[in-house]
């Protein structure tokens, strides 16, 4: 069936913005967007995200644009930014209204969405947030407050999770370590049949004077299993934090066949030296070996401008080097800024998720074409 047991990762550059199908569209089947970045629509040479968004939504019986989930790693702007222009939030879902412009897109109806709890923090100087960012906030609130009252918290638009480690402490006007509220980190949880097991984030036990808090390290991680497939996904954790993940984990909990590389390719994922101040910065081992639990065949992906030089960073070209390293092909390293061109704005970039790993959709290929191929295969 088209469309069914897929990922589609959207070109955004700096910027992460993956849509999850599990099962069929629609009826039967469960809808999962992990962050988003919907800015710059209409520009030359640059995909419209939001158009191909809208195409690989379903809708409901009134029409309605839905994800069955909406995941938030972290309120970073290129993590978040669209939500308040493109997301129905702020008001009871009963209160929606389609437009009478058919040209308009439709907003978009989150029926649950998972977060950091760093989502919730306040502005302040060291806690700057966007227009969407806020919104998000606002509307997590809403839905927490009807969680806390017990008033219509369980419907469609309602519903929310705080991920991981939730701590609270008087300095917060609201708790959002509501219980039932949590999802813990270590424990699996799902959505219809694919299974998120909760990797990160961690709590303030973690930071110290030299590993200070931060929206990065706050990052929700999950390893998600689709349909056999396993997709590992950490929005910006650093080095920092992928050595906790290897120190607490074990080997078979960060297996993957398709990693998306945290903050888009960067080298501080894999070091704590920095590129451009270190004459030969350095691989933190624990961190690397966190994200070396590949099956035969996996991608890697990155959701960032191109790779051009060590000097950049993200993506770094040192980065990319040892993806490559860890998967052992360099084809098999797909930049998402690559599969455009001076002349030609990049494509979304799809992957049929099967019992044997993850297939490559190429853009002459339907989704469904190669699910009845027989493949995809686990390369040996």
């Amino acid at each position: 069936m088209a469309d069914s047991n897929q990922i589609v990762f959207f070109p955004v550059g700096n910027g992460d913005m993956s849509l999850i199908q599990v099962g069929p569209k629609g009826a039967g089947g469960k809808t999962i967007l992990v962050d988003l970045k919907i800015n710059g629509n209409g520009e030359p040479n640059r995909c419209d995200v939001l158009k191909e968004l809208h195409s690989h939504l379903p809708k409901d019986w009134r029409g309605i644009p839905y994800v069955d989930l909406l995941v938030i790693t972290h309120p970073d702007d290129d993590h978040v930014a669209g939500f308040h222009q493109h997301f129905f939030s702020g008001k009871d879902p009963e209160e929606y209204k389609l437009l009478e412009n058919e040209d308009e897109y439709e907003l978009i109806l989150a029926k649950e969405i998972w977060f950091s709890e760093i989502c919730t923090r306040r502005i302040s100087k060291d806690h700057r947030l966007s227009d969407s960012a806020v919104a998000l906030r606002s509307e997590l609130k809403r839905r927490r407050n009807l969680f806390e009252a017990e008033d219509r918290h369980f419907l469609d638009g309602n519903r929310l999770k705080a991920v991981g480690v939730v701590e609270h402490d008087d300095s917060k006007k609201e708790r959002w370590d509501l219980d039932g509220m949590v999802l813990h980190r270590g424990q699996t949880h799902y959505m219809g049949t694919a299974e998120a097991l909760i990797l990160g984030p961690f709590g303030d036990s973690v930071f110290d004077e030299e590993n200070q808090e931060s929206k990065n390290d706050s990052s929700v991680i999950i390893r998600w299993t689709v349909n056999g497939s396993k997709l590992l996904m950490g929005g910006d954790a650093s080095a920092h934090i992928w050595r906790h993940v290897d120190r607490e984990y074990s080997d078979g909990e960060l297996t993957y066949d398709l990693l998306l590389a945290p903050h888009h390719c960067s080298w501080r994922t894999l070091s704590q030296d920095s590129s451009s101040t270190c004459d030969r910065p350095r691989v933190l081992q624990e961190a690397k070996r966190a994200l070396s639990h590949c099956e035969p065949g996996a991608y890697v992906i990155a959701s960032s401008k191109k790779v051009k030089s060590n000097d950049a960073d993200p993506p770094s070209a040192r980065a990319k080097s040892q993806y490559v390293d860890i998967i052992g092909s360099a084809d098999r390293f797909i930049c998402l800024a690559d599969t455009g061109s001076d002349t030609r704005a990049p494509e979304v970039k799809k992957f049929v998720l099967g019992m044997s790993g993850v297939a490559a959709v190429t853009s002459s290929a339907s989704a469904s074409a190669i699910a009845d191929s027989g493949k995809p295969i686990r390369h040996g």
